[in-house]
């Protein structure tokens, strides 16, 4: 109701915006079909609802045990973020597919 994870921008980046509302980052997703972005958004969500972890950058993220692991990086251009409603003081986390 707060947050939503299926923003976009011009690069076709899907992101979160409102998790500053819940004291937190919000997330982009980058190099994934909108679909899987999407559910990576809300299940990294989630996992820092819920589970309250402390993040650092650099560390990975995997979604569950089937899936591929995700770099955790700051973005610092966050998308949109002259505006208002769409930018986050806390900031935004990234997350790309890690290739071994």
């Amino acid at each position: 109701m707060f947050v939503t994870s299926s923003v976009t921008d011009e690069g076709k980046n899907v992101f979160s915006r409102g998790m500053h509302n819940l004291g937190l980052k919000d997330t982009l997703v980058c190099g994934e079909e909108l679909q899987n972005a999407v559910d990576l958004i809300n299940v990294f969500g989630y996992y820092q609802v819920f589970d309250k972890p402390i993040i650092h950058q650099n560390e990975f993220f995997q979604p569950d045990p089937q899936s591929g692991q995700y770099l955790i990086t700051e973005e610092i251009n966050q998308p949109f973020s002259d505006n208002e409603l769409f930018n986050n003081p806390y900031g935004m986390w990234k997350l790309r597919r890690f290739a071994h």
